[in-house]
């Protein structure tokens, strides 16, 4: 018998594309319950997968804590749904894994937290640059100091967010909390804060919605506490690069630089990093021509899974890192209906 009976909230497309295929493919998981509102969303999760033809089906997450005996979920719903459906399954006896944002707003995390800490249960966010190795090396790099004392970040992060979801629940605040910047940008703004092991203090920025009610691009600049400055710019109206995105990600220290690139010439991201020692001159550029799928699509569920078990993790994102972004993205939000005056990260 598994011992991770696992209850899915949400059967959109990331749950048949990424989540399911690795809880499938793991012996201590039995999916035991698939709730979700649009009942064509289950049968489409299920399709590909015939052992969970008579898996039940809930129309909501509360009969799939009351009735499936799930002990851990996941969930994968609109973002404004996430810290009460947390909640919720933490009080059901759950762990959960949570796909980003961990909510509409910082209170949505906080509530969560509290509730986290009230049950004693493993609660693990999405975030899943922090299980690929690329993405690892650069972060041991700036922490062993390899390019000094880091004074300075550009991140640069686009794609065809917003043809892709002009027409979804993404572009709707009161689902989404947010635009492209909470959503898929979410995940570059959790890497530099992880990297850095720094809190952003002060924050102006300016947006684009397009005509939508949430951005679609967004202009930032920042200072992290005590450290260096940063620049963000985001849109989801981007290159189109096979589909998918287009991103650089840069930090400056006084022995050198790193800088790592993802263009996508195939199915996802395909990075290189650059690496410049000042005092030699030298740069060495590390091509990964397999791309990342391999680390990118397993990591979060496969450590979720050790978290349960008690196996040693990676780095994974819990929810107070969940809400260093989310504040982060408040203050962007803030700052920028305030015409980009700068504001305070509270």
């Amino acid at each position: 018998m598994a011992d991770i009976k696992l209850g899915l909230i949400g059967c959109g497309g990331i749950v048949g594309m990424l989540h399911l295929p690795v809880y499938m493919g793991q012996p201590e998981v039995e999916i035991v319950g698939l709730a979700d509102p649009n009942a064509d969303a289950i049968k489409v999760a299920k399709e590909p997968h015939d052992s969970l033809a008579d898996v039940p089906e809930y129309a909501n997450h509360r009969d799939l804590l009351d009735k499936s005996g799930a002990n851990a979920v996941l969930i994968s719903s609109p973002h404004a749904f996430h810290s009460q459906q947390m909640i919720d399954s933490l009080d059901a006896g759950c762990n959960v894994q949570t796909e980003k944002p961990a909510g509409a707003s910082p209170a949505d995390v906080e509530a969560a937290i509290a509730k986290r800490d009230a049950t004693g249960k493993i609660v693990l966010v999405s975030y899943n640059r922090r299980f690929i190795p690329v993405y690892q090396g650069i972060v041991k790099a700036l922490r062993d100091g390899k390019i000094g004392s880091v004074h300075g970040v550009s991140l640069t992060h686009t794609e065809n967010w917003f043809e892709r979801n002009r027409t979804t629940w993404r572009t709707v605040k009161k689902m989404a909390g947010g635009g492209f910047i909470m959503d898929t940008g979410a995940h570059t703004l959790d890497f530099i804060h992880h990297a850095i092991g720094k809190d952003p203090a002060l924050v102006s920025a300016r947006l684009d919605r397009m005509g939508s009610e949430v951005d679609v691009a967004a202009a930032v600049s920042f200072q992290f506490q005590d450290g260096p400055i940063g620049s963000v710019f985001t849109t989801g109206l981007g290159p189109a690069v096979a589909g998918y995105l287009w991103e650089d990600i840069s930090f400056f220290g006084d022995k050198g630089a790193i800088m790592l690139r993802s263009v996508g010439p195939e199915a996802f991201m395909n990075p290189t990093v650059f690496w410049n020692d000042f005092e030699s001159g030298e740069t060495t550029v590390e091509a990964n021509p397999d791309g990342i799928t391999d680390d990118y699509f397993p990591g979060p569920g496969t450590n979720f899974v050790n978290a349960v078990m008690g196996r040693p993790t990676a780095e994974y994102a819990t929810l107070e890192d969940a809400l260093r972004v989310h504040k982060f993205v408040d203050a962007i939000y803030r700052s920028a209906d305030a015409g980009g005056d700068e504001v305070t990260v509270f």
